[in-house]
Protein backbone atom coordinates (compact mmCIF):
# COMPACT_ATOMS: atom_id res chain seq x y z
CA UNK A 1 0.00 0.00 0.00
CA UNK A 2 3.21 2.37 0.86
CA UNK A 3 4.63 1.57 -2.79
CA UNK A 4 0.70 2.74 -4.44
CA UNK A 5 0.79 5.62 -2.77
CA UNK A 6 4.53 6.62 -3.00
CA UNK A 7 4.30 5.63 -6.78
CA UNK A 8 1.03 7.87 -6.71
CA UNK A 9 2.94 11.39 -4.88
CA UNK A 10 5.84 10.62 -7.69
CA UNK A 11 3.82 10.30 -10.58
CA UNK A 12 1.92 13.80 -9.41
CA UNK A 13 4.84 15.40 -8.63
CA UNK A 14 6.40 14.58 -11.96
CA UNK A 15 3.39 15.65 -14.19
CA UNK A 16 2.90 18.90 -12.14
CA UNK A 17 6.58 19.67 -13.01
CA UNK A 18 6.69 18.67 -16.51
CA UNK A 19 3.16 19.93 -17.32
CA UNK A 20 4.24 23.66 -15.41
CA UNK A 21 4.61 26.46 -17.40
CA UNK A 22 7.96 29.04 -16.72
CA UNK A 23 6.74 31.80 -14.17
CA UNK A 24 6.65 35.28 -16.19
CA UNK A 25 9.63 37.51 -16.19
CA UNK A 26 10.27 40.93 -16.67
CA UNK A 27 11.67 40.73 -20.08
CA UNK A 28 8.25 38.91 -21.11
CA UNK A 29 5.56 41.57 -19.53
CA UNK A 30 7.63 43.91 -21.36
CA UNK A 31 7.36 42.31 -24.76
CA UNK A 32 3.30 41.84 -24.28
CA UNK A 33 2.85 45.74 -23.67
CA UNK A 34 4.81 46.18 -26.52
CA UNK A 35 3.12 43.71 -28.71
CA UNK A 36 -0.69 44.01 -27.66
CA UNK A 37 -0.98 47.59 -25.64
CA UNK A 38 1.61 49.48 -28.21
CA UNK A 39 -0.88 48.93 -31.15
CA UNK A 40 -3.04 51.75 -29.98
CA UNK A 41 -1.19 53.25 -27.50
CA UNK A 42 2.33 54.74 -26.67
CA UNK A 43 4.12 53.33 -24.59
CA UNK A 44 4.29 56.53 -22.39
CA UNK A 45 0.55 56.11 -21.57
CA UNK A 46 0.95 52.74 -20.01
CA UNK A 47 4.21 53.81 -17.95
CA UNK A 48 2.26 56.68 -16.72
CA UNK A 49 -0.76 54.39 -15.83
CA UNK A 50 1.67 52.26 -14.22
CA UNK A 51 3.87 54.94 -12.29
CA UNK A 52 0.32 55.97 -11.17
CA UNK A 53 -0.46 53.03 -9.52
CA UNK A 54 -3.93 52.91 -11.69
CA UNK A 55 -6.10 50.11 -11.55
CA UNK A 56 -4.19 48.11 -14.72
CA UNK A 57 -6.60 44.91 -14.06
CA UNK A 58 -9.31 47.09 -14.84
CA UNK A 59 -7.73 48.88 -17.39
CA UNK A 60 -7.34 45.73 -19.11
CA UNK A 61 -10.80 44.45 -18.47
CA UNK A 62 -11.77 47.51 -20.17
CA UNK A 63 -9.19 47.08 -23.46
CA UNK A 64 -10.45 43.73 -23.75
CA UNK A 65 -14.11 45.30 -23.76
CA UNK A 66 -12.83 47.20 -27.06
CA UNK A 67 -11.59 44.89 -28.80
CA UNK A 68 -8.17 44.00 -27.65
CA UNK A 69 -6.94 40.48 -27.97
CA UNK A 70 -4.56 38.83 -25.50
CA UNK A 71 -3.71 34.79 -25.29
CA UNK A 72 -4.11 32.75 -22.20
CA UNK A 73 -0.36 33.44 -21.46
CA UNK A 74 -0.51 36.90 -22.20
CA UNK A 75 -3.01 36.97 -19.47
CA UNK A 76 -1.02 35.88 -17.13
CA UNK A 77 1.97 37.96 -17.29
CA UNK A 78 -0.10 40.85 -17.22
CA UNK A 79 -2.06 39.56 -14.60
CA UNK A 80 1.69 38.95 -12.77
CA UNK A 81 2.33 42.13 -12.73
CA UNK A 82 -0.35 44.24 -12.79
CA UNK A 83 -1.50 42.90 -9.57
CA UNK A 84 1.82 43.71 -7.89
CA UNK A 85 1.39 47.52 -9.61
CA UNK A 86 -2.08 48.35 -9.49
CA UNK A 87 -4.49 49.76 -6.96
CA UNK A 88 -8.10 49.08 -5.98
CA UNK A 89 -10.29 51.58 -7.22
CA UNK A 90 -13.90 50.04 -5.67
CA UNK A 91 -15.91 52.16 -5.06
CA UNK A 92 -15.30 53.49 -1.37
CA UNK A 93 -18.40 53.50 1.24
CA UNK A 94 -20.05 56.85 1.67
CA UNK A 95 -19.12 59.11 4.55
CA UNK A 96 -22.93 59.69 6.60
CA UNK A 97 -22.32 63.65 6.95
CA UNK A 98 -20.80 64.00 3.34
CA UNK A 99 -23.55 65.01 0.92
CA UNK A 100 -20.89 64.57 -2.05
CA UNK A 101 -19.68 61.13 -0.96
CA UNK A 102 -21.60 59.78 -3.98
CA UNK A 103 -20.73 62.27 -6.51
CA UNK A 104 -17.03 62.13 -5.48
CA UNK A 105 -16.68 58.50 -5.35
CA UNK A 106 -18.85 58.06 -8.88
CA UNK A 107 -16.32 60.46 -10.30
CA UNK A 108 -12.74 59.05 -8.55
CA UNK A 109 -14.24 55.75 -10.03
CA UNK A 110 -15.39 56.55 -13.44
CA UNK A 111 -13.97 59.58 -14.25
CA UNK A 112 -9.82 60.30 -13.14
CA UNK A 113 -9.12 57.57 -15.10
CA UNK A 114 -8.49 59.44 -17.73
CA UNK A 115 -8.88 62.98 -16.73
CA UNK A 116 -8.56 65.11 -13.07
CA UNK A 117 -12.12 65.95 -11.57
CA UNK A 118 -11.14 69.34 -12.53
CA UNK A 119 -11.79 68.58 -15.74
CA UNK A 120 -15.56 67.52 -14.62
CA UNK A 121 -16.24 70.35 -12.43
CA UNK A 122 -15.18 73.04 -15.38
CA UNK A 123 -17.48 71.40 -17.65
CA UNK A 124 -20.17 71.62 -14.86
CA UNK A 125 -19.46 76.09 -14.39
CA UNK A 126 -19.52 76.27 -18.24
CA UNK A 127 -23.34 74.68 -17.94
CA UNK A 128 -22.48 71.79 -20.68
CA UNK A 129 -24.83 69.53 -21.61
CA UNK A 130 -24.57 66.31 -19.24
CA UNK A 131 -26.29 63.71 -21.75
CA UNK A 132 -23.89 65.08 -24.97
CA UNK A 133 -20.50 64.96 -22.87
CA UNK A 134 -21.87 61.33 -21.14
CA UNK A 135 -22.04 59.77 -24.78
CA UNK A 136 -18.42 61.12 -25.90
CA UNK A 137 -17.17 60.13 -22.53
CA UNK A 138 -18.64 56.64 -23.18
CA UNK A 139 -17.25 56.33 -27.07
CA UNK A 140 -14.16 56.60 -25.80
CA UNK A 141 -14.51 54.04 -23.51
CA UNK A 142 -16.15 55.28 -20.07
CA UNK A 143 -18.41 53.11 -18.46
CA UNK A 144 -21.15 54.47 -16.67
CA UNK A 145 -24.30 52.40 -15.40
CA UNK A 146 -27.67 53.83 -14.66
CA UNK A 147 -26.68 54.62 -10.80
CA UNK A 148 -23.59 56.45 -11.93
CA UNK A 149 -25.56 58.09 -14.20
CA UNK A 150 -28.31 59.06 -11.97
CA UNK A 151 -25.93 60.50 -9.42
CA UNK A 152 -23.89 62.77 -11.74
CA UNK A 153 -26.70 63.91 -13.62
CA UNK A 154 -28.02 65.16 -9.99
CA UNK A 155 -24.54 67.03 -9.24
CA UNK A 156 -24.54 68.31 -12.80
CA UNK A 157 -28.20 69.90 -12.35
CA UNK A 158 -29.92 67.52 -15.06
CA UNK A 159 -31.60 65.46 -12.46
CA UNK A 160 -35.04 65.05 -14.09
CA UNK A 161 -33.40 64.39 -17.92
Amino acid sequence: MKKIVLIVVLLLVYTGIAGAESAPDFIEFQQVIDDQCSRCHSRSRVDQAMKEHRDMLAIQQRMLEHGAELDTRQRQVLGVFFRGNGVSQQQAPAKKNDPLADYRSVVELRCTGCHGIEIVEQAMRQKRGFADLAQLMIKRGAVLNDKDMKIIQTFWGEPLR
